[in-house]
């Protein structure tokens, strides 16, 4: 019996340890990070010391798709997930969080009857959620929310991971965008103590009272009877917070924070969720096989689902995320006169950079780039360093202009720019 006892707790300590967390876009405090799901003493986003640790910077462009996974297993057959933004940089029970996509039934899994094979914390679950946000939205730093309510257990339970993002190419910060973020609906937010529980019985998936415009629903469902106690009352409103949000702080050029975008790496043997499409690997269309060690940019990755009808990409045969290779770099000049028209030896820019030769691209925003740790003019006046497919447009002194040099490769320590006048490089 002690044998019987023993066992079972230890196969409840594994069944914890491989519960869902989101793995990129990376979570604050990731090293700290738990997979059980909340009390009401950890919200929001799983309270813990170091919880607002930034481990990544991760950048979203305003109207492009990223790509959302998880890691663990027990996906307790899926269920429902939100995303939500407010602009508080710490969060706490006074924030406000607005929804900006929801997920009903099929996530963080796809049609998973119970749970995923193994107790792995860190096995990389099979599906990818594309997430998009609103152009509407104004530009600035956010803390993202991902949220989860189970569809089967012994209860419902409530699940919050949270991220630090940057957003760019959305909307300026004024009163039209700000009135836009504070009329989005605000986060769901149950199961945080025994007085606000959704149901599990029947494996039902949660059918959110206001999802948003934004949603991915599977077919089939529809609205269950919740019974609003006054626990629920006081609980579903925690996502509303205590007020409005406030516009965004604003992104600045600051070193000591490794930077990824969403899809930094290679993603192989996934699922991109359609709801109406299915969700089974399908084969790339056209080209050859990506290499392992290539790292997928989100242009990429949001290139791949287009050409899928249906919303399915598998772009290759391994499920284990490759190794990124050592950063390589072009060295840029920073001349105090105008640059001199370049040899035809001289290494161009790179040609996939959006806004590459634009004078006006603005310092502060974030322009695609095709190879880890290149540093490029931007202009003749910007320069920026590829960090896993974005890179920040930074001003140059003033009075210099910057011209292209040779290239050469960087030490993988060497993360950031900068820069010494009267003809120095940039390393």
């Amino acid at each position: 019996m002690k044998h019987h006892q023993t066992f079972s707790i230890l196969a409840l300590a594994a069944s914890v340890r491989s519960h869902m967390i989101m793995d990129k876009p990376r979570p604050y405090g990731y090293a700290t990070l738990t997979n059980s799901p909340l009390a009401l003493a950890d919200y929001p986003c799983k309270q813990r010391q170091g919880v607002y640790d930034i481990v990544e910077m991760n950048y979203f462009s305003a109207g492009e798709a990223e790509l959302v996974n998880f890691n663990g297993t027990a996906v307790h057959g899926g269920g429902s997930c939100q995303f939500s933004i407010t602009t508080d940089l710490e969060p706490s029970l006074s924030s406000r969080w607005a929804v900006i996509h929801s997920v009903e039934g099929n996530c963080p899994a796809v049609n998973q009857a119970g749970n995923l094979e193994g107790e792995d914390p860190n096995k990389q679950g099979p599906d990818r959620y594309p997430l998009t946000i609103p152009k509407e939205v104004p530009n600035g730093q956010y803390s993202l929310a991902w949220s989860w309510i189970n569809n089967v257990g012994g209860q419902g339970e409530f699940y919050m991971d949270c991220s630090p993002i940057v957003v760019s190419g959305g909307a300026e910060a004024n009163d039209a965008s700000l009135d836009y973020l504070n009329k989005l609906p605000t986060m769901f937010v149950a199961n945080l103590e025994a007085t606000c529980r959704t149901s599990t019985i029947g494996n039902k998936d949660w059918v959110y009272p206001d999802p948003g415009d934004s949603l991915d629903k599977k077919a089939g469902l529809v609205q269950q009877d919740f019974a609003i106690s006054a626990g629920c009352s006081s609980i579903t409103a925690l996502g509303a917070g205590s007020g409005s949000m406030t516009a965004p702080q604003q992104a600045k050029a600051t070193g000591g924070v490794a930077k990824a975008p969403v899809n930094a790496a290679n993603q192989a043997n996934i699922n991109i969720y359609a709801p109406d499409g299915g969700n089974t690997p399908a084969q790339p269309t056209g080209g050859e096989e990506a290499p392992s060690s290539a790292a997928a940019t989100p242009s990429a990755a949001t290139s791949a689902a287009a050409s899928n009808p249906g919303g399915v990409f598998a772009p290759g045969a391994s499920s284990a995320a490759a190794t990124p290779p050592p950063a390589q770099t072009s060295l840029a000049t920073v001349i105090t006169q105008p640059a001199a028209p370049a040899p035809s030896s001289v290494a161009a820019a790179p040609s996939q950079s959006a806004g590459n030769g634009t004078p006006s691209t603005p310092s502060g925003q974030y322009v695609d780039c095709p190879t880890n740790g290149e540093v490029f003019c931007i202009s003749e006046t910007t320069f920026g360093q590829c960090d896993w497919g974005k890179a920040l447009v930074q001003d140059v002194a003033p009075g210099t202009t910057c011209s292209y040099s040779t290239l050469g490769k960087l030490r993988r320590s060497v993360r950031h720019p900068h820069h010494r006048r009267h003809g120095s490089q940039l390393i």
